[in-house]
């Protein structure tokens, strides 16, 4: 994941529909924003804050871009090549 320089940066991530992350005390809270309310999960809750709240709330933390990771451990050529092997031999 990517730090987040300021908390500016952070707010316009989350205005280009990013998700953003932040640890408090070992929690990890995701945060992304959808129709004027910050929506937060974390493990075992899940809550919505108005902007302002969010802002109020969340402004001193360290927050990281959260990234998709690519499933490149699947490759899909051997996929194939290992069921026609299995069908096969079968």
């Amino acid at each position: 994941m990517v730090e987040l320089i300021n908390f500016e940066e952070v707010l316009q991530k989350l205005k280009e529909h990013e998700i953003v992350a932040t640890k408090q005390n070992g929690v990890v809270t995701f945060c992304s924003y959808n129709d004027g309310m910050v929506r937060c999960k974390q493990l075992h809750s899940t809550y919505k804050l108005p902007w302002k709240m969010f802002i109020e709330l969340f402004s001193k933390e360290t927050f990281y871009l959260y990234e998709k990771q690519n499933d490149e451990g699947i490759n899909l050529e051997k996929d194939i090549e290992y069921y026609t092997w299995r069908e096969k031999y079968q």
